[in-house]
């Protein structure tokens, strides 16, 4: 499944590549649900090479509009596509 919304972060990986965050929308609202994508989510960033510290489901994340600032120059924030 597509995610809703790609985020580019603003930061860069080894490869030059843009940095994305990947959401997907769901209907589940139960802890279950939450605990779940949560570990899907950790396990996915171990595989792929993403940050493996993203482990809580309140952990706050870059908006779009803020200004990422790990860098030597800050970078916007964008979204680069929603459905």
């Amino acid at each position: 499944m597509p995610p809703d919304l790609i985020v580019e972060s603003g930061g860069i990986t080894e490869q030059a590549q843009k940095k994305l965050h990947l959401y997907w929308q769901t209907s589940e609202q139960t802890e279950d649900a939450v605990f779940f994508l949560v570990k899907a989510r950790h396990r996915l960033a171990l595989k792929i090479g993403g940050d493996a510290s993203f482990q809580s489901a309140a952990q706050p994340i870059r908006i779009a509009g803020s200004v990422h600032h790990k860098t030597l120059l800050p970078k916007l924030v964008v979204i680069r596509e929603a459905a």
